[in-house]
């Protein structure tokens, strides 16, 4: 093969879905990689995808293998990574029965839900997770208190953290709770637990933290613990926001097949988000029995626990309600500087 078709050890893993280039790079520094049995010393070194055999950790990587991609409900308290010294429950675990070795496209926390990507395209990973792109990611955040529209506004502005100022975000408040409430942040970049960390800066406890959207990815009709691939229109405007309308692949016939098709366990939620419909549950048997008994004897008239007050307690409580009955708060409106998400979001819908 001639020198020009050669590439470099970092792009060949990328296209691999080993890692990211950034990724591959530290393998290389780590000396995890052999090309021809030898250790790789430099990150620069140009391989033959066809000739040259390549191995990561002790194992032999093959360049070309199907690019799919899916979008996980990542459950709260898993691991995004492929494995974990400590034992605990990763990602990898949830996808265990699919054919192509899927990696996650950056990270969610621990205790974080929501849409988690995964690509065999090591390329994509790269460029969807590159701030230059500015791959909008949104979060629904449950937080101690209602946000002031000064301290949403510093947010607005981009906020000083350990590791740098934060890009402007689009914050909005969605839902107000008696002592809590929801707020909608939308970003273009990704530091290491940004959401909760803007969060605590502005003095709102972060209680709960959603990741509801990856660009136009989203995973309403999922349950945590499934995932799906994506379809072919979601795939097509992923590459083209990341500049790679070129390389859009072609997809195998396992995945058209499952295409629409919800995969993996689902886990029970833990709660309905802001805008979704609560579940009503029945109610038990002992209190459907107790309601009938008070028909009962309602319609005969006879004087029980259940009908003993008189007409004349039953207007003065009407009149003089406990101090300790319970009252729904009352919504605080919040101001809003500059565009918000909901605003945000019809715009890129009409671009569409």
């Amino acid at each position: 093969m001639a020198k020009q078709e050669q590439i470099r050890i970092n792009k060949f893993l990328a296209r691999a879905g080993v890692s990211s280039r950034r990724g591959a790079d530290a393998l290389v520094q780590a000396g995890q990689v052999k090309v021809n049995g030898r250790v790789v010393e430099e990150a620069g070194l140009l391989v033959d995808p066809q000739s040259d055999q390549v191995m990561v950790r002790g194992k032999l990587i093959a360049e070309f293998q199907d690019k799919v991609t899916i979008v996980l409900n990542k459950p709260a308290d898993v691991m995004t990574t492929m494995s974990d010294p400590q034992g605990r429950e990763t990602v990898a675990d949830l996808i265990k029965n699919e054919p192509f070795r899927l990696v996650p496209v950056g990270r969610l926390d621990y205790p974080t839900e929501g849409v988690l990507l995964m690509t065999t395209d090591g390329e994509l990973a790269n460029r969807l997770l590159h701030p230059r792109y500015k791959v909008p990611k949104s979060y629904y955040v449950k937080v101690g208190g209602i946000p002031s529209s000064t301290a949403l506004d510093r947010l607005r502005e981009g906020i000083q953290l350990e590791d740098g100022k934060t890009k402007p975000a689009l914050v909005d408040v969605i839902e107000t709770l008696p002592r809590r409430s929801w707020i909608e942040v939308i970003l273009t970049e990704g530091k290491k637990r940004q959401v909760r960390r803007m969060c605590e800066a502005i003095g709102h406890r972060p209680l709960r933290v959603v990741r509801t959207s990856f660009s136009h990815v989203d995973c309403d009709k999922l349950r945590p613990g499934q995932y799906r691939y994506l379809t072919s229109s979601e795939l097509t405007a992923l590459y083209r926001m990341v500049g790679m309308s070129r390389s859009i692949p072609k997809q195998p016939e396992y995945v058209m097949a499952a295409e629409g098709r919800k995969l993996g366990t689902a886990r029970r939620r833990k709660g309905a988000l802001p805008g979704e419909q609560r579940l009503s549950h029945p109610k038990p048997a002992a209190n459907k029995k107790k309601n009938e008994k008070k028909k009962r004897f309602k319609a005969r008239g006879e004087e029980t626990k259940y009908n003993r007050r008189s007409e004349s307690q039953k207007a003065e409580k009407s009149a003089h309600p406990r101090a300790g009955s319970k009252k729904k708060a009352p919504v605080k409106k919040v101001a809003s500087r500059g565009i918000r998400p909901s605003d945000y979001k019809k715009r890129q819908a009409s671009k569409e």
